[in-house]
């Protein structure tokens, strides 16, 4: 299995990060398969300017794709950089309004609030109002997904879906671009490496994953996974909080930890 350079994939929240924080041992086994030769990205769903400072900061990775698919970057190249054009932002922007919904428009260097203070940690927050707004004072901003922080109704869910790619969670909902998610990332990242997909490990813990699950060479789980995310997955690894990723890495790969 080894003889071939392996493409990790890895989610972000509930997989390689819990609480906001990570994990030391995954820390260590990142870079522990990358000097082997491995490569390592961040597939998350979070916008660019939403990933943390210490994510950022703290972990050597080979790139990142951020926003479910809409940005790219392999080292300090771009590779794909998709934003909402306006009339789509002034679309959610109305309807959200209309529904009073606490939201985010999350972008490449900047994270727009609004019925919704910023949690502990978050970068370059600025908050919507009657006079700064999302398609006036912020038109020029570069914004890649939004997020709605509760559970939106079945008509707004059924509509939107038509416009954009939607993933209704439990208590928020994750709107990007239609074409971009986990698993065209993946792709976009795969093919530019010229690696196959059977050179490929993806770790995720929820629905927003499971396209990019799917379409893994090899597909790894959380234990902290929803129920469905666990049946699509070749693997079940250890919660986030107990360094699942560190474990399955050491499981797939294990001669990057031999002594």
């Amino acid at each position: 299995m080894e003889s071939k350079t392996y493409a990790v994939f890895l989610d972000l929240d509930g997989t390689l990060m819990t609480h906001n924080q990570i994990p030391s041992a995954n820390i260590t086994a990142i870079a522990a398969v990358r000097r082997r030769g491995h490569k390592v990205f961040l597939n998350t769903g979070r916008s660019l300017a939403c990933i943390p400072g210490h994510v950022i900061d703290g972990l050597e990775l080979d790139g990142i794709i951020a926003g479910i698919g809409s940005h790219i970057m392999y080292q300090d190249n771009v590779l794909l950089s998709t934003v909402m054009p306006l009339p789509l932002l002034r679309l959610l922007e109305t309807r959200f309004e209309q529904q009073a919904y606490p939201c985010v428009f999350e972008g490449e260097q900047i994270m727009l609030y609004t019925r919704l203070k910023a949690a502990e940690g978050i970068r370059f927050v600025h908050y919507l109002d009657g006079e700064n707004t999302l398609t006036g004072t912020y038109r020029q901003e570069r914004i890649t997904k939004a997020t709605v922080f509760t559970v939106m109704t079945e008509e707004d869910q059924a509509y939107l879906s038509t416009i954009f790619n939607v993933y209704q969670h439990e208590t928020y909902a994750e709107i990007a671009m239609k074409g971009c998610t986990k698993a065209g990332g993946m792709q976009r990242m795969l093919d530019h490496l010229a690696l196959d997909k059977t050179n490929c490990i993806a770790m995720g813990d929820s629905a927003n994953d499971h396209d990019m699950l799917a379409a893994a060479g090899i597909s790894v789980a959380m234990g902290n996974a929803t129920a469905k995310t666990k049946e699509i997955c070749d693997l079940v690894t250890a919660e986030a909080g107990k360094a699942g990723v560190a474990l399955a890495l050491e499981q797939l790969l294990p001669s990057a930890f031999s002594r």
